[in-house]
């Protein structure tokens, strides 16, 4: 397959790992399933020939409805199971034998979570508002676990324990020793009353000498809703205009729950910076000892049970 025609099939793509994730709740909610159960939500729907095809040219317009099959849709479900498991390794909590697929709880219940997350019915009433804002927190010290050794970090993100935003950024002015507080002319000093100006967390990794000065910093926003796409570029100026300009150009992270296919992963990685999705998200909870099980597992396996039930 060439490149060209991935990057025209990344619609298509996108479309199968969210049929995946459907997949992988149903085994999740009842131990194990079919591998491409997902494709039942299309089939009910009759939408299966708007979005699976057996072409392979080269034009967008072929990948519109033609002779598409749930045998199809299926094989590429299959192939993206398989593909999450290549890159995961016993870390994926699933097994798949032949065409079924089986739930295999995780110890860090991590995979779990975000896959929960992704597929949340709602993410700003009750019960599930829970849902974004541990997945911050959450990406925050993954983030730190990939970045290894001497990494700090501050969520930032809002609502932040009712803090204004001069006082959740300010862990990270008093710990870096280098990110300075220093509005633009016209600016409050005490900043704005509320948000989070498009940041969710700030990282910054020490060289350990005992010198502060041109440290890496990286600034992170998290999107779990399926509007992430429409979020790249939070990471702006209307962050940076509170703070006295770097030493070393900050670095952008963007976290989100889902799995994106590697077509849309090139074009995201040119907006947004550094891509933490659920596999490189999930991969990093063995890298580092930032992330802190043991306080986060009650909390996955409350929130767990809100999608997962029946």
């Amino acid at each position: 397959m060439t490149t060209d025609n991935v990057y025209y099939r990344r619609g298509l793509l996108e479309k199968v790992s969210r049929d995946t994730d459907q997949s992988e709740l149903a085994a999740l909610r009842v131990g194990s399933t079919r591998a491409a159960a997902g494709v039942r939500y299309d089939s009910i729907a009759e939408t299966l020939d708007d979005h699976y095809s057996s072409h392979d040219g080269l034009s967008e317009a072929n990948w519109q409805p033609h002779e598409s099959s749930i045998d199809n849709a299926s094989s590429q479900i299959l192939d993206e199971i398989e593909r999450r498991a290549i890159s995961l390794g016993d870390l994926y909590p699933f097994r798949l034998d032949s065409d079924v697929l089986t739930y295999q709880q995780s110890e860090s219940q991590l995979y779990e979570f975000l896959l929960c997350t992704s597929l949340s019915p709602n993410l700003t009433e009750n019960p599930y508002y829970d849902f974004p804002r541990y997945f911050e927190r959450i990406a925050t010290e993954l983030t730190a676990n990939f970045l290894g050794a001497n990494t700090s970090y501050c969520h930032v993100g809002w609502p932040n324990d009712g803090q204004r935003f001069k006082c959740s950024v300010m862990p990270a002015i008093e710990a870096s020793r280098e990110l300075a507080w220093r509005p633009d002319d016209g600016l409050p000093d005490d900043g704005p009353r509320s948000g989070d100006e498009g940041v969710d967390y700030i990282l910054w990794k020490g060289f350990g000498c005992g010198r502060f000065i041109g440290q890496p910093f990286y600034f992170g926003q998290c999107a779990c809703g399926n509007d992430w796409d429409t979020k790249l570029n939070d990471v702006s100026e209307r962050f940076f205009k509170w703070f006295a300009r770097l030493k070393v150009a900050p670095a952008k992270v963007f976290a989100v729950p889902f799995v994106i296919p590697d077509a849309k992963l090139a074009e995201v990685s040119r907006e947004a910076g550094i891509v933490m999705d659920r596999l490189r998200l999930v991969r990093a909870f063995t890298t580092g000892d930032h992330y802190r099980s043991e306080h986060w597992r009650p909390h996955l396996s409350s929130t767990l049970s809100l999608v997962t039930k029946t």
